[in-house]
């Protein structure tokens, strides 16, 4: 193939193919690259300053190799990159100063969890985001490094984050501006405060080093064990604990500890469940496990499944599974609802398809983590009657959104925003009367705004980025209760105007309306000044929505975003200078259709990018 034809290729996926030696300066010359994925693979050396060459990247997946080095400042070269995923290196893996990446002003996820990064997060990290300054949601993984300082105040500009930080280094305290960010970690900050961010020094949680729900807390360290640093997994014995890199080939860095004591029983040597041992096995077999990357006493004869990484026992019995990110691929098995007592099943972050068939025989499963697989179906989850807490964000669901969801009366928390479901809502949430945070963005929904008037303690609904068509309903939230309220309608049709009569009764509420259609908002709702974190109090009806004639970025009126003047833009919360918001107003939930118009472009050459590497 001549480089006339190379250079015109849009997308290349390598993942999992074995490659090894350095990558390659010769994939820079693929200037018109959009799409690398090279994940997977025993890819050694540093990455290459030469990397600034592919100017039009907006995914890099390099994960799980054996990159080694400092991060290049050239990757704050790549202005269009919006998924950049660089974890779970080889260990010691790259190594140095996290980079402030303001230069990629796209970014919505970031990923270097399982390195050797050293020093604090700088303060000008992420600055010039353009995401923060839209009030988008971004994803930030950084946990799993040698991280040290705080997490710095200027963070707090960012609405919506999602951030793991736990096992570093970190010993300042969180600043109290980010304690109150209502909508970060999936809502969990604004439920639980700066514990939604990282559990403090002395205590520990060992699934995400941070409270993620009722039943996933930060629990004080044993008596003759501690912790010294912010977001632990784990407590340690003596008085001085260091934490270096791990060099155990082939390995990153865990996160998760090996052995967890029965906590509530006190027992250190448990009866084993040999039933539940054969179904652990099963997942291991089914899973890839042998090329996990934490498998620490998985299947080794003598060692008792409650010692196996990313298994928690209680009593006797198994309770929590939490083996989210470790390179599990296929399906896990169905016996794993034969656990009497889980209560917790963490497989995110996986290559993984999932079949929710049996799930009726989990009677105790309350916490269901998915997100950021593969799964395609949700047919069976109707049977989870004892589920409290579903994330299925970032999948590949897709149609009607299904009528099964209807049975789960029990649910607190149902997160599927960031996948490809169209059509009515209906009535399917109006059996879930305990609903708290409901989650259903950047999908493609049409029809009217539903009344939601049946719960009565709804806290988060996220409803954006999506094509719902009609005036807000005068019965919508009638009877929610709730002390705090962060709704998010914006990037949708709505129109008509923002009525006091609905909004008019809530103290406490962050909400987020722009890029739709109003025309008017109800004066009253102007006197609210503890709105939108005290944005309505500064700035009055600026604070909710730019007035007709102005615009910005975030469609409303901050302390660093003020309404610029534009005769073009004709509804309230404008987003651009013009009318091309309403074109753009919602491509989020069009990503199905144009994925599927991207791969009908592109180019695919696989074997002439695999000759640059070697095959094992």
């Amino acid at each position: 193939f001549g480089c006339c034809v190379l250079q015109y290729q849009y997308t290349q996926d390598l993942s999992e193919n074995k490659l090894t030696g350095y990558f390659p300066n010769q994939i820079t010359a693929l200037s018109k690259m959009q799409l690398l994925y090279l994940d997977g693979n025993a890819i050694s050396g540093s990455i290459p300053n030469s990397i600034k060459k592919l100017s039009n990247l907006v995914t890099l997946n390099l994960s799980g190799n054996a990159l080694t080095g400092h991060l290049p400042f050239e990757l704050e070269k790549l202005t269009k990159i919006r998924t950049l995923s660089l974890a779970k290196q080889e260990a010691p893996g790259l190594v140095g100063s996290l980079l402030s990446f303001s230069g990629n002003t796209d970014l919505i996820y970031l990923e270097l969890n399982g390195n050797s990064l050293t020093g604090s997060i700088p303060d000008s990290f992420l600055e010039l985001s353009t995401v923060g300054a839209s009030d988008g949601a971004i994803t930030v993984m950084l946990h799993d490094n040698l991280l040290t300082g705080t997490i710095p105040e200027s963070l707090a500009t960012f609405q919506n984050m999602d951030i793991e930080l736990r096992d570093n280094l970190i010993t300042g305290r969180i600043p109290q501006d980010i304690c109150m960010k209502l909508e970060w970690n999936h809502g969990n900050v604004g439920d639980y405060a700066c514990k939604g961010i990282l559990c403090s020094p002395g205590t520990f949680n060992p699934d995400l080093g941070r409270q993620s729900s009722p039943v996933s807390k930060c629990q004080n360290c044993p008596n003759d064990k501690v912790s010294f640093y912010y977001g632990a997994t784990s407590c340690v014995e003596g008085s001085n604990p260091t934490k270096q890199p791990i060099q155990a080939p082939r390995e990153p860095p865990t996160r998760a500890p090996t052995k967890k004591e029965n906590a509530n029983t006190g027992n250190k040597n448990p009866r084993e469940n040999l039933e539940e041992r054969a179904i652990l096995i099963e997942l291991y077999d089914m899973c890839n496990g042998l090329k996990w990357y934490r498998q620490g006493n998985w299947n080794v004869e003598g060692a008792h499944i409650c010692t196996w990484d990313g298994i928690y026992c209680g009593a006797d019995n198994v309770e929590s599974i939490d083996l989210a990110a470790n390179n599990l691929i296929g399906t896990p098995p169905s016996s794993l609802f034969k656990l009497s007592k889980l209560s917790f099943l963490g497989l995110q972050s996986n290559p993984i398809d999932f079949s929710f068939y049996d799930i009726e025989s989990a009677e105790n499963l309350a916490v269901l983590y998915l997100y950021s697989t593969k799964i395609s179906s949700l047919d069976g989850i109707g049977k989870g009657l004892s589920l409290v807490e579903v994330n299925l964000r970032f999948n590949n669901l897709s149609g009607f959104i299904p009528n099964e969801l209807s049975n789960l009366i029990n649910l607190e928390s149902l997160t599927l925003s960031d996948n490809k479901y169209f059509g009515y809502l209906g009535e399917t949430y109006d059996t879930m009367l305990k609903l708290r945070e409901l989650r259903l963005g950047s999908n493609a929904l049409t029809g009217d705004l539903p009344k939601f008037n049946k719960q009565t303690n709804l806290q988060h609904l996220d409803l954006s980025g999506n094509s719902l068509s009609s005036t807000i309903p005068a019965a919508f939230l009638s009877n929610n209760k709730a002390p705090k309220l962060t709704l998010d309608l914006s990037s949708n049709i709505l129109v008509g105007r923002v009525p006091a009569e609905v909004f008019g009764r809530f103290n406490q509420l962050v909400i987020y309306l722009r890029n739709n259609m109003f025309t008017g908002i109800d004066q009253s709702l102007c006197n609210q000044s503890p709105w939108n974190n005290g944005d309505v109090g500064n700035y009055g009806c600026s604070g909710l929505l730019c007035p007709q004639s102005t615009w910005n970025e975030k469609g409303r009126e901050t302390a660093n975003s003020p309404c610029v003047p534009c005769d073009e833009a004709r509804y309230l919360g404008s987003v651009t200078c013009g009318d091309s918001d309403r074109v753009q107003f919602n491509t989020q939930s069009f990503s199905g259709s144009s994925a599927l118009i991207l791969a009908k472009a592109v180019i695919i050459i696989s074997p002439v990018i695999g000759m640059l590497f070697a095959y094992v």
